[in-house]
C-alpha cells in the first residue's frame, strides 16, 4: 500500500536495510532446512511434481486470460510467464509440515520444485512467441475469431452505453429473482420442516416454539435480505453511467431502490405472519422499523464505499500524478498499451548539428520513421508541430514510434551529438489519443494522409491497423480504407473533427 503512494521512494529508502536483513534471514533459513539426501531419494517425485505444476499453471493461467477476454496472444504470454512456483510456497509447505498435515519430505520437494521452475522462467517466456505463432497456424479461423477480442473497444463501449437502462433492468431483475427464490425457499422450509421439527424436539409452549422458529428463520434470511435490498452488485455500474448522463435519472433509480426495500420488508412480514398475527399497527411498525434499518444499512455501505474509493485514489496517486505531469506520453502509453508503440523524450543541446533547422529538414522522419508529436519550449507547449517548426537549444521533443523506430531515432541522435534524456513532458490538458474505425462515409476513408492536411489542424496519425497489420507512423502516401482502425493524436477537439 505504501509503495504506491507519492512517499514510496522515501519510505523504501528508510526501510531498505531492514528489508535486506529480513530477506537474508528468510532465504538463509529456507536453505538450512533443505536436505540434499531427501532430494536424491525423491528425484522422481520432484520431476513429476515439476511437470504437473508447470503444465497446470500454464493451462489454468492461459484459460483464465482467455475467459477474461484478453485474446490468444496475451493469454499465451500470461500462461508462459506464470509457469513457476514462487517463494510463498515455502511458507505454505513449512506451515503444513509444522501442523503435521504433510510428511517431512514434502518440504524439500516443494523447495526443489520451486527452484527448478524459477530457473525455467526465462526459457518459458522466450517460448511464448513461437507457441503463439504455432497456435495461429493450427487453430481454426472461427475459433480464433471467438477468442480474440474486437479491435474497436471504443465502439463496443458506445453500444453498451446506449442500452444502459436495458442492462440495469436486466441486472436488477436477475438480482431480485435470485434472492427472491432463495427467500421464498427459506419461508417454505421454515413452515414445513423447521416448525414440525422444533415442536417434536421441545416441550415448550406453542408461542415459545413459534418465537424460536421465527428467530431462526429471520437469522437465516438476514444475509439474503441484505443482498436483496442493500447491496447493488453490477447495478451500481449502470446506475453511475445513467446519473452521469442525466441527473433526472436519480428518481427512477430511487424508485427501484425503494421497491426492493419494500419487497424485502414484505418477506419479513410474511415470516412474522406465518407464526403470529399482525394488526394494522403491527405491520406499520414493522415497515417503519425495517425501512429505517435498511436506510441505515445503505448509509453505512455508502460510507464504506467512500473509504474504499479514497483508498483506491491513494493507491493510484502515483499513476495519476504521472498522468497529469506527462499527459502526452501517458495518453500514448494507455491507448497503445497492446501494441508496440512508445514515446521517447529528448532535449536539444547547444552543440546539436541541426540547431535552427525545421523538423522537415531533420533526419528523424526519413531516417527512423518516428513522429515528433510535441515540442516543450520553456513554459510553451507546441502539440503536433508542423514540419516548418524549427528546433532550438533547450527544446524537448516527444517522439512516438515502434521499438525499432525509436532505436533508430536514438542512433541518429547519438550521431549528431544529442543524447536522449527522461524529462517532464509538461502539462497539456487538451492532448488526447483517439482511436476510430473508419466507416464508408468517414472523412478519412479513401484519402491519403497528405490529402488530409491534419497537422495544420493540430492533429496527426500515429498508427493504423489495416487488415490485422499495425502500420506505425504511416507515410504521407498511405491511403485510408474502410475498416481501418486509426489512432489520432493531438488537440482533442481538432481530432474529433476528423472522426
Amino acid at each position: 500500500i505504501l509503495a504506491e503512494t507519492v512517499e514510496g521512494e522515501r519510505i523504501e529508502r528508510l526501510l531498505h536495510s531492514i528489508k535486506d536483513l529480513f530477506a537474508a534471514i528468510f532465504f538463509v533459513s529456507v536453505g538450512m532446512m533443505l536436505d540434499p539426501s531427501v532430494i536424491g531419494s525423491y528425484w522422481g517425485t520432484i520431476l513429476v511434481v515439476t511437470i504437473i505444476a508447470m503444465a497446470g499453471i500454464l493451462i489454468f493461467s492461459t484459460s483464465g486470460a482467455l475467459l477474461a477476454g484478453k485474446g490468444l496472444e496475451t493469454a499465451v504470454h500470461v500462461g508462459f510467464s506464470l509457469a513457476q512456483i514462487g517463494e510463498f510456497s515455502f511458507i505454505i509447505a513449512s506451515l503444513g509440515v509444522s501442523l503435521g498435515v504433510m510428511r517431512d519430505f514434502i518440504y524439500p520437494v516443494v523447495i526443489t520444485v520451486s527452484v527448478i521452475t524459477t530457473f525455467t522462467t526465462p526459457y518459458m517466456i522466450k517460448a511464448a512467441d513461437p507457441v503463439y505463432a504455432w497456435l495461429l497456424r493450427k487453430l481454426p479461423a472461427p475459433l480464433l475469431a471467438r477468442i480474440n477480442p474486437p479491435q474497436d473497444e471504443k465502439n463496443k463501449g458506445s453500444k453498451a452505453e446506449s442500452s444502459t437502462w436495458t442492462s440495469l433492468l436486466k441486472s436488477y431483475a436477475t438480482r431480485v429473482t435470485l434472492y427472491g427464490v432463495i427467500l421464498i425457499a427459506i419461508l417454505i422450509a421454515s413452515r414445513t420442516i423447521l416448525h414440525p421439527f422444533a415442536t417434536k424436539m421441545f416441550s415448550f409452549s406453542e408461542s415459545l416454539v413459534s418465537g424460536i422458529c421465527l428467530g431462526v428463520t429471520l437469522l437465516v434470511m438476514a444475509p439474503f435480505l441484505y443482498g436483496f435490498a442493500v447491496t447493488n452488485g453490477s447495478i451500481n455500474k449502470y446506475a453511475s453511467k445513467l446519473l452521469k448522463e442525466n441527473a433526472a435519472a436519480r428518481w427512477p433509480l430511487l424508485s427501484l431502490m425503494v421497491l426492493r426495500i419494500l419487497v424485502a420488508l414484505g418477506f419479513v412480514i410474511a415470516a412474522i405472519t406465518s407464526y403470529f398475527s399482525l394488526g394494522g399497527w403491527g405491520i406499520l411498525t414493522v415497515l417503519l422499523t425495517g425501512l429505517a434499518l435498511f436506510i441505515i444499512a445503505k448509509f453505512t455501505m455508502q460510507r464504506l464505499s467512500g473509504l474504499e474509493k479514497r483508498f483506491i485514489e491513494n493507491f493510484n496517486e502515483r499513476e495519476n500524478l504521472a498522468r497529469k505531469r506527462t499527459p502526452v506520453s501517458s495518453s500514448v502509453k494507455e491507448m497503445m498499451a497492446d501494441y508496440d508503440i512508445h514515446t521517447e523524450i529528448v532535449t536539444i543541446t547547444s552543440d546539436y548539428d541541426f540547431i535552427g533547422k525545421s523538423l522537415k529538414e531533420l533526419p528523424f522522419r526519413s531516417g527512423s520513421g518516428v513522429n515528433i508529436i510535441k515540442i516543450i519550449r520553456g513554459s510553451r507547449n507546441i502539440t503536433i508541430p508542423s514540419g516548418r517548426e524549427a528546433v532550438y537549444p533547450g527544446d524537448r521533443l516527444v517522439a512516438v514510434g515502434t521499438t525499432a523506430q525509436l532505436e533508430a531515432f536514438k542512433d541518429i541522435l547519438i550521431a549528431h551529438k544529442l543524447t536522449p534524456v527522461q524529462g517532464n513532458a509538461g502539462a497539456e490538458e487538451d492532448f488526447a489519443v483517439i482511436p476510430v474505425t473508419l466507416a464508408p462515409d468517414s472523412y478519412l476513408t479513401g484519402k491519403t494522409l497528405s490529402e488530409t492536411d491534419m497537422r495544420h489542424g493540430g492533429c496527426m496519425v500515429i498508427s493504423v491497423l489495416h487488415n490485422g497489420r499495425l502500420v506505425a507512423n504511416p507515410r504521407s502516401d498511405y491511403r485510408f480504407a474502410e475498416g481501418d482502425t486509426v489512432w489520432l493524436a493531438g488537440e482533442a477537439e481538432s481530432c474529433k473533427w476528423y472522426i
